[in-house]
């Protein structure tokens, strides 16, 4: 799978967009975009890279893995299934599966919940989805 392919399998039928990128609100803001789907999907990395960081048990994002691509841009996907079987070092291409959907860390539903960080700023993964920068 391209990164290509990946974007649109996270923009597919396969996932459902619950919470939306919000850096305005004072109350509670979102660094990313949480992506409802059933417990145990595949979620793919988006793109070459090395895993920067592996989360375990994170009291908020539970299991995941961070990926850092040629470019600097870091990926993030928390809320994993189980802890993942990548290590910090490990490169990955784009296509390759991380973990699978689940419901750890503060998470009322399985979903996955991705950020994107570029330049030491989050910019809205939806954009990047889509192609909008």
């Amino acid at each position: 799978m391209n990164e290509q392919e990946v974007k649109d399998y996270y923009l597919g039928e396969s996932f459902k967009l619950t919470t939306e990128f919000n850096l305005e609100s004072t109350e509670r803001q979102h660094r990313g975009i949480d992506l409802l789907a059933k417990s145990s999907t595949p979620i793919y990395s988006l793109t070459d890279g090395t895993v920067t960081k592996v989360f375990n048990n994170d009291q908020i994002g539970g299991y995941g893995i961070r990926v850092k691509d040629k470019d600097g841009i870091s990926y993030q996907y928390l809320h994993m299934k189980n802890f993942p079987t990548l290590k910090e070092g490990q490169n990955v291409a784009a296509g390759d599966i991380l973990g699978l959907v689940g419901n750890s860390g503060l998470s009322q539903a399985p979903h996955v919940d991705i950020k994107i960080m570029k330049e030491n700023r989050f910019i809205d993964p939806l954009h990047y989805l889509k192609g909008i920068e």
